[in-house]
């Protein structure tokens, strides 16, 4: 879990001055973590099992300190995978839903 700065929470819409709030996080290599922030990659696989108390919400995206090795072969908006960050809480996205091999 990452405590995300005050500030930061506010321009996002998480919560109102006075709060504070603790999320979970999910760290993802550069360029794909700019790529979820951004709406452009709606889903992100992982092999973890489901976690029965999983609710929707909101995650903190962390970009990973290495970017992905073959990153030059995803471009991403305005800006070369060299200008984006590393190692940082980079944005946050909604998880709506935990799918399965089983559920499809």
């Amino acid at each position: 879990m990452t405590t995300l700065d005050l500030e930061y929470q506010r321009q996002v819409g998480f919560v109102g001055a006075s709060e504070r709030k603790t999320f979970k996080c999910l760290s993802v290599r550069q360029p794909f973590a700019q790529l979820i922030v951004e709406g452009i990659k709606p889903v992100e696989n992982r092999t973890w099992k489901r976690i029965p108390s999983w609710e929707p919400s909101w995650l903190a995206i962390h970009s990973s300190q290495k970017p992905e090795r073959d990153a030059y072969q995803f471009p991403t908006k305005a800006y070369s995978v060299s200008e984006l960050p590393l190692g940082a809480i980079v944005g946050a996205a909604f998880c709506s839903a935990i799918v399965t091999r089983k559920d499809l």
